[in-house]
C-alpha cells in the first residue's frame, strides 16, 4: 500500500465513525415505569414460639466442715477468719465491743468546812462580842453569849479565853502568851452543839473528790454519778487507811462491776475538828 492508498483509508475510517457517532447521539431514551397507584404493606403473620424448657437443679451438698458449709455451682464461697477460733468460718466473727473505761477516778478525800467559823472577839471578860463568818453566804455575824442570830440560825451558848504563858525553847528567849478561845455554839439547822476555836472547824463527814471526763465531782459515801447509761457508786471510803471502793452499773444490769482505789488523805485536814 502506497501513501496515497493509506490517506484515503484513514479519511474513510473516520467518516465512519462520525457517522456511527452521530447516529447514537440521535437515538431517545426509553421512558421510566410509572409507579404504582397505592403501595400496600405485607400483612403480620404470628411467628412460632417454642415451648420453654424446663430443668431442674440438684440441691447442693453440704461440706464436710458442716452443714452451714453450702456453695453453689455459680455462686462463689464467701469465707472468713474467726482470730478468737483461730479458724475459718461461713459467717462473719462478731466484733466484741472494747470495754468502756471506768470514768470515774478518785483522786483525795476532803472534808469541807463548817458552815460557821470563828472569827474575832471585843470586849472583856462577860461582856465579849463574838464575831464569826457564814461560809455560805459570804456574811460576817456579831453576838453576845446567850443571844440568838436569826441570820445564822445559831445561838451563842458559851465565849471563853484563856491566856497561857509559853516559855521560849532557850533559856534566853523571852515568854509569850497565846490566846486560846473557846466558843460554844447550838447549830438549829444541824440541832447540835458545836465547838469554835481558832482554828478551821471542818465537817464530820469526808468527801470523795473523784476526775471525771467533764472535770471533778464530790461523793458522800453511798453517793452516786451518772455517766450516760453508768451509774458509778461510792459503795465504802476509808480516809484513815486510804481505801475507797466504786462499783459501776449499766442500765438495769444486776450485775455491778467493782473496783478497788487506794488514794491518800488530805494531809492538810487534821484527823478531829
Amino acid at each position: 500500500m502506497n501513501r496515497n492508498d493509506a490517506l484515503f483509508f484513514a479519511i474513510g475510517a473516520a467518516a465512519l465513525l462520525a457517522a456511527g457517532l452521530a447516529a447514537l447521539l440521535r437515538t431517545t431514551p426509553p421512558p421510566l415505569p410509572a409507579a404504582p397507584a397505592e403501595i400496600y404493606p405485607p400483612e403480620p403473620r404470628a411467628a412460632a414460639v417454642p415451648a420453654a424448657a424446663t430443668a431442674s437443679w440438684n440441691e447442693p451438698p453440704s461440706q464436710s466442715a458442716g452443714p452451714e458449709w453450702l456453695f453453689e455451682v455459680f455462686s462463689p464461697p464467701i469465707i472468713y477468719f474467726n482470730p478468737e477460733r483461730n479458724a475459718f468460718d461461713v459467717t462473719p466473727p462478731r466484733r466484741t465491743p472494747p470495754p468502756r473505761p471506768f470514768a470515774l477516778s478518785p483522786a483525795r478525800f476532803e472534808r469541807g468546812l463548817y458552815r460557821l467559823q470563828y472569827a474575832a472577839h471585843a470586849g472583856s471578860e462577860g461582856r465579849y462580842i463574838v464575831e464569826l463568818r457564814d461560809e455560805e453566804s459570804d456574811a460576817w455575824l456579831r453576838g453576845r453569849v446567850g443571844e440568838h442570830v436569826e441570820e445564822g440560825r445559831f445561838r451563842i451558848l458559851d465565849f471563853s479565853v484563856e491566856s497561857i504563858r509559853v516559855p521560849g525553847a532557850d533559856a534566853g528567849e523571852t515568854a509569850y502568851v497565846v490566846e486560846v478561845v473557846r466558843l460554844e455554839i447550838f447549830d438549829e439547822r444541824a440541832n447540835e452543839t458545836v465547838f469554835l476555836t481558832r482554828e478551821p472547824r471542818y465537817e464530820d463527814s469526808w468527801k470523795l473528790i473523784a476526775g471525771t471526763p467533764d472535770g471533778t465531782v464530790a461523793l458522800n459515801e453511798g453517793g452516786q454519778w451518772r455517766d450516760g447509761d453508768a451509774v458509778y457508786t461510792v459503795e465504802s471510803m476509808d480516809p484513815a487507811n486510804g481505801h475507797v471502793r466504786v462499783t459501776r452499773r449499766h442500765g438495769d444490769d444486776t450485775e455491778a462491776e467493782s473496783r478497788e482505789f487506794s488514794i491518800p488523805a488530805d494531809p492538810s485536814v487534821p484527823e478531829e475538828p
